[in-house]
């Protein structure tokens, strides 16, 4: 037996190992795109900020921000003096 006669047996059964381990995969469906996913969830999304505004009295105000993506309208603005 020859080296090459032995590489062919051993190719051979490494692509019969692989054939019947993958041969009986299920195919997926596709998964839905990042455009159909932020349609589909536009209703639950919030934009928010978070930013510190110092005042003349050199206090600072932490500022919070939120907006929903629906509406494109500032839902919530909260002024803490702590955070």
């Amino acid at each position: 037996m020859t080296a090459s006669s032995n590489d062919t047996l051993c190719f051979a059964r490494l692509e019969a190992a692989f054939s019947r381990s993958h041969s009986n995969r299920t195919v997926l469906p596709p998964s839905q795109t990042w455009r159909t996913f932020l349609t589909n969830h536009i209703d639950q999304i919030v934009a928010a900020d978070v930013f510190i505004v110092p005042t003349v009295t050199y206090r600072l105000l932490f500022v919070l921000v939120s907006r929903r993506s629906h509406r494109r309208l500032s839902t919530n603005i909260q002024r803490l003096c702590y955070p």
